[in-house]
C-alpha cells in the first residue's frame, strides 16, 4: 500500500485534474506543441492516459472496479455536530422572519443576542434557541407570565411551519449531547485489494500530474492555456463591470 492514504474526495480531485489536463492536451494541438517543447512526449501522454483510465472505471481486463468504502469510519459525534450545524442557520432565518412578521415581541425574546454559529459553536447557539422555544411553548420563563398566551401562539407558528417541533427539539438535544461527548479514536478499516489498487493508481497519477503540471505552469504563460489545463481559474468580473463586446462569452 502507498504511504499516503487518499480520501475519496482527494481521489476525486486527482481524477478531475488528470482528466482536464489530458483532455486539453489531446484536443488543443497548439498547447500540445508547447508541451512538446518542454520535454513532453507521445510516450508521456500515453502514460498519463494509462494511469488515468483505471481510476474512472476502465479496465482492459473487462472488470468494473468496486465502489470504494470509506477508509476511516466517521465518528457518530462528527455526524451529530454536522446535523446541528446545518440546522441552526436555516432555522434561525426562518424563525426570525416568521416571528418578526407575526409576533415581534416574541422575536425579540428568541433572538436577543442570538445568531447562528458554525462548527462546535453551533451547539451552544442551538441549545439557546431550543431553550427559548420551550419557554415560549410551555411558559417556563417566570418573567413572561404576562405574555404566555402570545408566546404559545408564537411557538405554535414555528411548529406549523415545521421549523421546530417537540420531536425535532428532542432529536436535536440528543444530537447535541452526543456531539459533546469525548470522541473515540477513529477506527481504521482494512482495505480490500481493490481499494489498495485504487490507492496505488491515485498515487501514480498524482505523481505524473505533479511532474507535468509543474512543467506546464513554468513553461506556458498564456493565461487562457493555463485555465484550459486546470492550472489557473477564470477571474470573476468586478462588481459593476460589463464585459466588452466579444469578451467573456463562449
Amino acid at each position: 500500500m502507498t504511504e499516503t492514504v487518499y480520501t475519496g474526495a482527494q481521489v476525486d480531485r486527482i481524477i478531475a485534474s488528470g482528466g482536464k489536463f489530458l483532455r486539453t492536451l489531446s484536443q488543443h494541438p497548439t498547447i500540445m506543441h508547447l508541451m512538446l517543447g518542454l520535454g513532453y512526449s507521445a510516450e508521456a501522454h500515453a502514460e498519463g492516459w494509462r494511469l488515468y483510465l483505471p481510476l474512472i472505471g476502465y479496465d482492459q481486463n473487462g472488470t468494473t472496479p468496486a465502489v470504494s468504502a470509506p477508509l476511516v469510519n466517521a465518528t457518530e459525534q462528527h455526524k451529530a455536530l454536522l446535523e446541528v450545524d446545518q440546522f441552526d442557520d436555516n432555522a434561525f432565518k426562518r424563525s426570525k422572519a416568521a416571528l418578526e412578521h407575526l409576533f415581534p415581541a416574541q422575536a425579540l425574546y428568541m433572538f436577543r443576542g442570538l445568531e447562528a454559529r458554525k462548527g462546535v459553536e453551533s451547539l451552544g447557539s442551538t441549545t439557546i434557541y431550543l431553550d427559548r422555544y420551550v419557554a415560549l411553548r410551555d411558559g417556563t420563563d417566570p418573567e413572561r407570565k404576562g405574555s404566555r398566551k402570545e408566546d404559545k401562539k408564537a411557538a405554535a407558528e414555528l411548529e406549523a411551519r415545521n421549523i421546530i417541533t417537540p420531536e425535532k427539539e428532542q432529536h436535536l438535544r440528543a444530537l447535541i449531547e452526543l456531539a459533546q461527548q469525548l470522541a473515540p479514536e477513529p477506527v481504521v478499516v482494512d482495505m480490500t485489494d481493490q481499494e489498495i489498487r485504487m490507492q496505488k493508481a491515485a498515487g501514480a497519477l498524482k505523481a505524473w500530474l505533479d511532474d507535468w503540471r509543474e512543467t506546464a505552469a513554468a513553461g506556458i504563460t498564456r493565461r487562457d492555456y493555463q485555465i484550459l489545463l486546470g492550472l489557473a481559474k477564470r477571474r470573476g468580473k468586478k462588481k459593476g463591470e460589463v464585459a466588452e463586446p466579444g469578451k467573456g462569452t463562449a
